[in-house]
């Protein structure tokens, strides 16, 4: 919501006032770093995670000013919805250079490296396929590096970029950590806009439109660092026309290929360890970064005060106290759908391959026991759904199918004799519901051992769900499978120490094997050594074929607006808008 007054209004305030001010700043520094993290030119600290290029800075009196950065997402692991800035592109006014550097996958098209990270610099769209030790220097600008530091400074007449080369091991991804620095006054008699704010010395009004009409500001630490602020950037700054955008682009590549404005924000799921909140020494966004990205980047906190969430005074009074849920939806790991996977750490990924997988297993399961859960996929050309789960408890096997919508029959096997006589399994009570014609749902209390503990078997028409609920370490700490690591939340291949960030190849690690017994009362291709079927352009067919669906997004959002859990949200909508029937919110 904006508030009524217009930044015009209040720059000419400004403007009159600072023409007075012996104590305006000879400089004003933004800052964007890690995932990425923002520091605007008055100090307003936010975050900005669209997959885009952005525009950082320009000027509504002169829009030849301009600093644009480029967002690429991590797509690996826990770590897959996070940016990271991989480029910056900058002009000092319409008819000046405009400089870039950005990094890139193909070494060929390499200026230089660091940190064994190849980066591109480009000169009016003009690759520098030679960088000479003393660095390039022109009228307008120059480009320096200092590898001892990791650094490449771009210096114009009067900004200046410090760019920090990152190469963040535990993803094996190269970013930048960069400075903007505003030069000769901060340029006050300007007005300027942008993810970096208007440098006026009031961090109040840093969010603003297109046009400088200033936002109602967030008064929550959340909201400057979740939906809010992801939201405000994508709507304001996101780079949504090629033409405005002032980058070069390397060979295979087009704005098309980084611009994903539309995308909608994904909540970031990490356990803040009592370890990391004692390093972080309580500040939110460091624990967040180090709890996403690895403690590697605690050096990088600790040896720069602006890498913190600390805000300015003025911000510090303004911020309201956050109302915690006092009925959070519990974490239920397990799988439904299309099929979407919750880990025991609440990790949420998709999988949408065809075989027999192993969801969980462990043999020493309440006293040697022995649990295991296993689920068969089916393909639908571009997705996937689980049409079958069968577990094991001790020598007892229970297994469910789904239906069609016209079918009310509860479809099911114990120990391979279908609609067998069951009330245990294992020794643990199992009940039955059937809370529809065709939803039904086998509830197997594991109280006797573990309190509190259920496992729940569920059909919704075709579809097949599980869910643990009330998981401990004690009943489920030694499981296996993919549901990954109880522990540390690790998607861990069969070794048990190998993490697999890529979920093609991780459901493909976690296919059932000769010698795991398969649970189900018939057999089903594919069977190992034969792989796991992949859907047809698992990507492209997929994203094509909801854009072009009859039931808008719209729709299936306010189907599943009724959800608490964001991530079981987005699962919900993506189910609809496969399925194209509004019903699916149902099997949540």
């Amino acid at each position: 919501m904006k508030v009524g007054l217009s930044f015009l209004s209040l720059s000419a305030l400004i403007a009159a006032g600072s023409a007075q001010d012996s104590d305006q700043p000879a400089e004003c520094k933004g800052k964007g770093w890690g995932d990425p993290h923002i520091m605007t030119f008055d100090g307003t600290k936010f975050d900005a995670q669209p997959r885009a290029e952005i525009i950082m800075s320009t000027s509504l009196d002169d829009p030849g000013f301009m600093i644009q950065s480029r967002s690429t997402p991590i797509n690996r692991g826990k770590a897959r919805q996070v940016t990271v800035t991989s480029g910056v592109a900058a002009r000092e006014k319409a008819d000046g250079p405009v400089v870039q550097l950005s990094m890139t996958a193909n070494i060929t098209e390499s200026t230089f490296s660091m940190n064994d990270c190849p980066m591109a610099l480009y000169i009016n769209s003009e690759l520098v396929s030679e960088f000479p030790e003393e660095g390039i220097k022109s009228d307008h600008y120059q480009v320096t590096t200092k590898p001892g530091k990791s650094k490449i400074i771009l210096q114009f007449e009067k900004m200046r970029m410090v760019l920090k080369n990152r190469h963040n091991v535990e993803f094996n991804v190269c970013m930048f950590n960069v400075d903007y620095f505003l030069e000769d006054g901060c340029r006050s008699d300007e007005r300027l806009v942008g993810v970096l704010g208007s440098p006026d010395g009031d961090p109040l009004n840093d969010w603003t439109d297109r046009e400088g009409n200033v936002y109602d500001f967030p008064n929550t630490t959340k909201k400057l660092l979740r939906e809010p602020a992801y939201d405000y950037v994508k709507e304001n700054w996101c780079i949504t026309e090629a033409s405005e955008s002032i980058f070069t682009y390397g060979e295979g590549e087009s704005h098309a290929f980084y611009e994903h404005c539309t995308d909608k924000y994904e909540p970031i799921d990490c356990e803040v360890t009592p370890e990391i909140h004692e390093k972080c020494k309580g500040d939110l966004t460091c624990e967040l970064e180090v709890c996403i990205m690895g403690e590697e980047e605690l050096e990088e906190i600790e040896n720069d005060e602006d890498c913190t969430g600390k805000q300015p005074d003025v911000v510090e009074e303004f911020m309201v106290e956050e109302e915690e849920d006092e009925n959070p939806e519990p974490i239920k790991p397990g799988t439904n759908g299309d099929p979407h996977f919750k880990t025991w750490k609440n990790e949420h990924f998709e999988y949408h391959g065809q075989c027999d997988m192993v969801l969980v297993k462990d043999e020493d399961f309440a006293n040697g026991l022995g649990l295991e859960v296993q689920i068969r996929t089916k393909i639908i050309r571009y997705w996937s759904y689980i049409k079958n789960a069968a577990i094991r408890i001790g020598e007892d096997i229970l297994e469910i199918e789904g239906g069609l919508e016209t079918d009310s029959e509860n479809h099911y096997w114990f120990n391979m004799e279908y609609q067998g006589k069951l009330d245990k399994i294992g020794g643990f009570p199992v009940s039955s519901h059937m809370q529809s014609d065709f939803k039904h749902r086998f509830e197997i209390d594991l109280s006797s051992k573990y309190p509190g503990h259920k496992i729940v078997l569920s059909t919704f028409k075709e579809f097949v769900r599980v869910d643990f609920l009330n998981g401990s370490e004690e009943a489920f700490g030694k499981t296996v499978g993919l549901l990954g690591d109880f522990s540390t939340g690790k998607t861990l291949a069969r070794d048990g120490s190998t993490v697999i960030d890529d979920f093609w190849m991780y459901g493909n690690e976690w296919q059932v094997l000769p010698y795991e017994h398969m649970l189900f009362h018939e057999t089903s291709a594919p069977q190992f050594p034969e792989r796991c079927i992949m859907p047809e352009d698992p990507r492209g067919e997929r994203r094509r074929r909801l854009a072009e669906s009859s039931i808008s997004e719209e729709e299936a959002e306010a189907a599943c607006a009724q959800l608490k859990d964001a991530l079981d949200r987005k699962d919900c909508v993506y189910d609809i808008l496969a399925t194209q029937d509004l019903a699916m919110v149902g099997a949540y």
